[in-house]
């Protein structure tokens, strides 16, 4: 085949256009006339390219295999706790039947029906599961709760995060009364 390397920059009108494209639809029609067809055979190594400039760079894609952890429900806790503190507080009324947040909050509402009963069996160490007892207790404010989040805190072995779960406790048992 007599494939010519066409510079763009060097067609400067558009007669000099016209004759590289026909040169072109030449080179096409050796190639398809020639029987040579990689598509059929797999052999596309050996296409001839039009220009001698052109780099043929091999990549490949290695998959990464890095492994998803899932979070405790400690981090969990704490970044819920985290958001709720940046939210604004605002004293507008619930949300009217039939509007999505309140199925929403029947979802949270089943939630917390099904894991009261099981939370108890959670295994895991007494900070989560105090943290567990502590996001029912603000999510329901059910007094009930503070005696065995008490008892989770007790148990915590580092100082400061019993500390600190003491003092969450203090808190929520100050907003119920204040509530009453």
């Amino acid at each position: 085949m007599g494939t010519k390397n066409i510079n763009p920059a060097d067609l400067t009108d558009d007669q000099e256009l016209a004759n590289a494209l026909a040169g072109v639809s030449k080179d096409v029609e050796d190639f398809s006339t020639s029987g040579f067809n990689p598509l059929e055979t797999g052999d596309l190594d050996n296409v001839p390219l039009n220009d001698t400039n052109t780099n043929v760079v091999e990549s490949t894609v290695e998959p990464t295999t890095s492994e998803v952890k899932p979070a405790t429900l400690d981090e969990v806790t704490s970044q819920t706790n985290a958001l709720a503190d940046a939210l604004p507080v605002t004293n507008e009324p619930l949300p009217e039947e039939g509007t999505l947040d309140v199925s929403l909050l029947d979802i949270k509402n089943e939630a917390i029906e099904e894991l009261m009963p099981i939370l108890d069996h959670l295994k895991t160490d007494p900070e989560e599961k105090f943290n567990a007892y502590l996001l029912l207790l603000r999510s329901t404010d059910n007094k009930d709760l503070i005696k065995p989040a008490l008892s989770m805190a007790k148990q915590i072995t580092d100082e400061e995060k019993r500390a600190s779960a003491l003092l969450d406790i203090i808190k929520e048992i100050d907003y119920l009364s204040k509530e009453a």
